[in-house]
Parts: structure tokens; C-alpha cells; sequence
């Protein structure tokens, strides 16, 4: 049988390089795809791991090829909180859909929307300082947002007065999150991260939103203080919180006091 050469530029270069292969089609590259690469960057070494290098290492795309979905870091920090705040709505749907009536006291309502906010915030620690940023920029937290403001109303709070409840409720549920009580931390980097992280919880609180006090009491349905826990008659003051009389001063300290001086 004849021997088949290969002819020409295109056979002497088919030798020399060998057959031609196909790249790999690069894995599709999304909004969501993005965002879960780095809440699991967040999760393993922090907020301040994320950028778009890291990112893009991963995908095995140049950076430019991320700020086709997200025109900087803050926009995706900004989608990591709108994320977790739709699995907050997601759950707290779900668990809503769940409570029977019968075992509902009337404050059902808050406590799972207090259990959906931590339970999402335990997966994501590190990003929990996000979410109080986004409740009302993203559909998911003003959802969450105005059925616990209606809730609320439905209460007999004010509208202001549930706007500082609701805001505590959010506040409270980042700080159990983000301090995770009764570890203790001993290295001072993480120790200084732990102490920011805790100041920027309390400053997201509303300066007039505390657990015991109000600036509108006569409007908010509460308990008269006189009556007992355990349910009694009212009690009388005690004599010590009754004004003192006034008393007159003794003959010896009149004799005491030096006259007047002469006109």
C-alpha cells in the first residue's frame, strides 16, 4: 500500500503541532453564581477577603469580566445582603404558613421573624453586618419590614413607636450574631474585629429605641406599674418615696444664728 504524506504548509504544521484540541467551555458566569463564591469567601476568611481578583481566580476569568454584574465591591456586598434577607423572607413565610393558630399567644409572629433573621445571619456570620443596610433597599426586607410594622400596629403601637421596636428586634438579632456570645476570643486582631463589629450593631440602633422606655408612654398600651405581677390590689407607696415635712428649726439653732446686722 502507498505510503500517504501530507502536503503542503498545513500538513508540515498538522505534525508539528499535533491534532487541534478544543478549549473547555468556561463554567457560565452569573449574578447568583457570584454572589454564592463570595458569601463562601466571606464565610472562610471574612468580608474584607472578598474582591474581585479573589473572584476571579476562581472562575478563571480576568476581573473586568465580574463588573459585567456588579459595577464595584459595595454593589456586591449590597447583593450579599439582599440574598440573605430573601432567605429570611423565604423562611419566614414558611414558618407563618406553619403556626397553628391554636398555639398562637398573639406575639407568634414576632418571635419567628426574630428565629428566621438569626437563623440566616448563624450560616453567614461575617456578612450579618450587611443586612441592617439593605431592610428597606431590597423587595425581600421591606417585605419583612412591613409585615412586622402591620403586625405591630395591630398591637396598638404607633407607627413610630413600631418603627424603634422593629428596628431593636433587627439590631438584637445582627448583635447575637455577630458577638456569639460566650466564645471567648483571644487573639487581639479578632478580638478588635468582635469589638467593631459590636459598635456598628449598636449604632444602627435608633437613639430614642430602648427595651424599657418610650417618649410616647400615653400612647402605647401598657401596664399600670402600681399592680402586682402576680395580680393583686394596687399597693400604696412606700414611706420612703413620700416627700419629707417640713421642719422647723430648733430653739437651740435659733440661738445659734447670729443676729442681723443693724440698719
Amino acid at each position: 500500500m502507498a505510503e500517504v504524506k501530507l502536503g503542503g504548509l498545513a500538513g508540515a504544521e498538522r505534525v508539528k503541532h499535533g491534532p487541534k484540541t478544543t478549549r473547555p467551555a468556561s463554567r457560565k458566569l452569573d449574578r447568583d453564581v457570584v454572589v454564592d463564591a463570595a458569601l463562601r469567601l466571606a464565610d472562610a476568611e471574612g468580608l474584607e477577603a472578598i474582591s474581585f481578583r479573589r473572584l476571579a481566580e476562581q472562575f478563571e476569568v480576568t476581573p473586568m469580566a465580574l463588573y459585567w454584574h456588579f459595577d464595584s465591591k459595595e454593589a456586591l456586598l449590597a447583593a450579599i445582603a439582599d440574598r440573605l434577607w430573601q432567605q429570611t423572607a423565604d423562611s419566614l413565610d414558611q414558618s407563618l404558613a406553619q403556626l397553628p393558630a391554636s398555639a398562637d399567644d398573639g406575639w407568634g409572629q414576632l418571635r419567628l421573624t426574630m428565629d428566621a433573621l438569626v437563623d440566616v445571619m448563624r450560616l453567614h456570620p461575617a456578612a450579618a453586618e450587611l443586612v441592617p443596610s439593605r431592610v428597606v433597599e431590597c423587595e425581600a426586607g421591606l417585605n419583612v419590614t412591613e409585615l412586622t410594622l402591620g403586625f405591630l400596629a395591630g398591637h396598638g403601637f404607633d407607627p413610630g413607636q413600631a418603627s424603634d421596636l422593629a428596628r431593636f428586634v433587627l439590631s438584637s438579632a445582627v448583635m447575637l450574631v455577630s458577638t456569639q456570645p460566650g466564645i471567648e476570643v483571644t487573639e487581639p486582631h479578632e478580638r478588635a474585629e468582635q469589638q467593631r463589629r459590636k459598635r456598628i450593631a449598636l449604632a444602627s440602633l435608633h437613639p430614642t429605641a430602648t427595651p424599657t422606655s418610650s417618649r410616647r408612654p400615653d400612647t402605647s398600651p401598657t401596664v399600670n406599674p402600681q399592680i402586682p405581677i402576680s395580680g393583686g390590689a394596687s399597693t400604696p407607696s412606700s414611706p420612703a418615696s413620700a416627700p419629707k415635712p417640713h421642719r422647723r428649726p430648733s430653739q437651740r439653732g435659733r440661738r445659734n444664728q447670729e443676729p442681723p446686722p443693724p440698719v
